[in-house]
């Protein structure tokens, strides 16, 4: 069984139904929510601060509607918690070259790792390669 690890890229879609990729996220979704799939503290912050920016298209910018949301997509069933418990000074050896823009990504991949699962994302441009068991562990997923 592979637990999932979800991104904001993926979750808001998941509770935007008026999301370009809400289809493609709620397909995918619904093959795999069986399985488990996760949150951590990044994901669901990033998911409450950006549909509650006033300049983000949404009917809402209150970040406890959108904290609601979430409690009733948790509510789904096989969902994981999983607290942030590994570190960036881990992650990041002197054999790696990164941008500041992989970042998130590369963390939230480690944190997928050290859970046991998989990272999912809609982004392509992500470079698994850099973490140990990076590649096997990202799931892309094509809109």
């Amino acid at each position: 069984m592979t637990v999932y690890l979800l991104v904001v890229n993926i979750l808001i879609p998941l509770v935007h139904p008026t999301h370009e990729f809400a289809l493609a996220a709620k397909t995918w979704f619904d093959g795999v929510c069986d399985e488990g799939w996760s949150t951590c503290p990044q994901t669901e912050s990033g998911l409450i601060r950006i549909l509650s920016n006033p300049n983000y298209p949404t009917p809402s910018n209150d970040p406890v509607y959108y904290a609601g949301l979430l409690r009733e997509l948790v509510r789904l069933g096989n969902h994981h918690f999983w607290p942030d418990d590994i570190t960036l000074r881990n992650v990041l050896t002197t054999d790696i070259q990164v941008r500041s823009s992989e970042l998130a990504d590369l963390y939230l991949l480690a944190l997928a790792i050290e859970h046991g699962g998989a990272f999912a994302t809609f982004d392509q441009g992500v470079r698994a390669s850099l973490i140990p068991g990076g590649t096997d562990a990202l799931e892309l997923i094509v809109p």
